[in-house]
């Protein structure tokens, strides 16, 4: 994995986007091990499609040889 982008649904004044994406970044290393540190970026934003709470954009890199995901 290369890189993170979270983006989380919050009110004026809410700090703690970077908290948010920790979480989010340990779940990936927690499943995926070394395969996925990654650099991050963690925004908060007004509203996200269809309401949601927190939306990740994630850039990876597949092995060599490994058939795309469909």
């Amino acid at each position: 994995m290369l890189r993170v982008g979270v983006y989380v649904q919050c009110a004026a004044g809410f700090t703690q986007h970077s908290e948010v994406a920790d979480a989010a970044s340990h779940l990936l290393r927690t499943v995926l091990g070394d395969a996925g540190a990654h650099t991050r970026t963690s925004v908060g934003v007004y509203q996200l499609p269809k309401n949601a709470a927190v939306e990740l954009e994630m850039t990876v890199r597949t092995a060599p040889g490994e058939a795309p995901a469909k």
